[in-house]
């Protein structure tokens, strides 16, 4: 029942648009994820590499309580993934597919991961050499090693996604290929929930299952899947699975760490309803299409879903640095987070205009001896822009 595609043959995907409601979902998320890093600094332990560079105990406790379920963004990032690059990859061979995740991914990385170590070389006394081998584990997107900044993490994971997805894209049946593999995704990640709950696997997976989505991959599947609804209609089984992967999801945000996958109790969680929402949002998106077209409500909007990615990869580690700073000289701990998120964004705007296209312009030539060429929709984990 659920490998069997149930694409429509006569029906073709619509070509892909710029969906709005996506890119400010995915800039929400991100201010999210700003949000609980720095509101939380004064209760998390704290970066090895900044001890003598930010004083927590400067810092209030009082605003983690609001601000801790902010990690959620992540998940969220997860589940827009799998929407649009469902999108992108139906239009795509897998040559041309890993070529603009490339394009999306590497020329920001390097700016941001380029930037925040010299930064670090420049306010911390860490050993130099054991940065640079972070900056090269970043500016490479090494999904096994320290990058400069811990937010990386992730991207490994989104690098094994497209590869997955790029197996798919060959012949001309890859739409029901990507229907079969979102369900594959999907319900391994649902089989590892059912092990973890009966103890037969670890609760928080090695980086090398991590790598293979074991954890992740319903909320993957769950983008995909909706993606799937809005092309070809809602299904049955589109809406049982939908329902399996949504209620997984739930699960691994409601444990954090699997601790307990399938507790039903204390589903009114923070993080849990901000997730739903989200989902809601993305569910509705194409409804929200019109409302939001508007010239000028549209150039806005598109701005905030480029400033995302170089936000989400520049605001950890440098943020840190410069709430340290400012705490240096006098600001009070509210007064130096305000500050720093409007540094952050202010710099992730500004990378995004004006850095970030030229690099990108350069390294489609120099690496692929062409001009990039735009990716519509752009990728909407901030990770890939």
């Amino acid at each position: 029942m659920f490998i069997r595609s149930d694409v429509p043959t006569n029906i073709r995907p619509q070509p892909p648009v710029q969906i709005l409601a996506i890119d400010i979902l995915r800039f929400v998320a991100a201010l999210f994820v700003l949000a609980c890093h720095y509101c939380t600094l004064a209760i998390h332990p704290i970066d090895e590499r900044l001890i003598g560079v930010l004083d927590q105990t400067q810092l209030p406790v009082s605003l983690a309580s609001w601000t801790n379920f902010g990690w959620v963004g992540v998940e969220i990032f997860f589940v827009i993934s799998g929407y649009v690059i469902a999108i992108s990859a139906e239009q795509s061979d897998a040559i041309d597919f890993l070529r603009r995740r490339f394009l999306r991914l590497m020329p920001a990385a390097w700016i941001c991961g380029t930037f925040t170590l010299l930064l670090l070389l420049w306010a911390t006394d860490w050993n130099p050499p054991i940065l640079i081998l972070e900056w090269l584990n970043t500016i490479t997107l090494w999904p096994l090693g320290e990058a400069v900044d811990p937010s990386y993490w992730t991207i490994g994971i989104e690098i094994t996604f497209y590869l997955i997805v790029a197996t798919q894209l060959r012949g001309t049946d890859k739409t029901r290929r990507l229907n079969r593999l979102a369900f594959i995704i999907g319900f391994l990640s649902v089989g590892f929930a059912i092990c973890v709950h009966w103890r037969l696997a670890p609760s928080t997976p090695d980086r090398f299952w991590q790598l293979l989505l074991v954890k992740h991959g319903c909320l993957f599947a769950l983008g995909m899947t909706i993606r799937m609804a809005h092309a070809y209609g809602w299904s049955l089984r589109r809406l049982v699975c939908c329902t399996i992967f949504a209620l997984t999801s739930v699960m691994e945000i409601r444990a954090h760490q699997y601790d307990s996958p399938l507790d039903l109790a204390s589903l009114s969680s923070p993080q849990i309803f901000v997730f739903l929402i989200a989902v809601f949002v993305i569910v509705i998106a194409p409804r929200l299409q019109t409302m939001l077209s508007g010239s000028r409500t549209r150039s806005t909007i598109i701005l905030l879903g480029k400033t995302t990615y170089p936000l989400y990869l520049i605001h950890r580690t440098a943020g840190s640095v410069m709430i340290g700073g400012l705490l240096t000289l006098g600001f009070g701990g509210p007064a130096a987070i305000i500050l720093t998120t409007c540094a952050a964004l202010g710099l992730a705007m500004m990378i995004a205009l004006f850095i970030e296209p030229p690099v990108r312009a350069y390294a489609a030539r120099a690496v692929f001896n062409r001009a990039p060429r735009p990716d519509s929709p752009p990728t909407a984990f901030p990770l890939t822009g």
